[in-house]
């Protein structure tokens, strides 16, 4: 006869418990979420001359989220005086860093509309004809990019590295 160190029931709740706890190890590692880049923008007064009902905006992205970005990326932008969530594509990326001098004075930002405050990478957004410029010009604009995605046990602090991703 086999002594009973643990009750039935405390040992069917154990057993189901590891179980779960594996089920859910194992959908972290494999289930995987969107990651994003996003940055900040004005759009443009000026049109790009081989798309002229095409309104562009300029948008500021961090130099870490350089990497990820490139021509011909589909992004979410939402205009800030506007209420609605409208599409683009990045057209352009400027090479290296600009200082935040340099794009004011470029874009002709005045400082309340200077909106950035480190070096960052300058990326030429087509918003496209459903943002009017005579309307829009000089607006403030908020950009969101999935730029690839990764597993969900890689959003736990210290996992990202040890399974080898960021």
């Amino acid at each position: 006869m086999v002594p009973h160190i643990v009750a039935i029931p405390v040992a069917t709740f154990l057993w189901v418990l590891l179980i779960l706890t594996l089920i859910g190890g194992v959908t972290a590692w494999l289930a995987r979420v969107p990651v994003y880049a996003s940055g900040s923008g004005i759009v443009l007064a000026q049109q790009r001359r081989s798309a002229q009902r095409d309104s562009l905006a300029v948008v500021f992205f961090s130099p870490e989220q350089a990497v990820n970005l490139r021509t011909g990326l589909s992004v979410q932008a939402r205009v800030i005086s506007m209420d609605q969530a409208v599409t683009g594509k990045i057209v352009e990326i400027e090479p290296g860093l600009v200082s935040p001098y340099m794009a004011c004075q470029h874009y002709r930002l005045i400082d309340g509309t200077c909106m950035i405050d480190k070096p960052s990478i300058l990326v030429l957004i087509n918003l496209g004809s459903t943002v009017p410029v005579a309307q829009y010009a000089g607006s403030a604009l908020t950009i969101r990019t999935q730029v690839g995605s990764q597993r969900v046990l890689a959003l736990l602090p210290g996992m990202g590295s040890l399974i080898g991703e960021q």
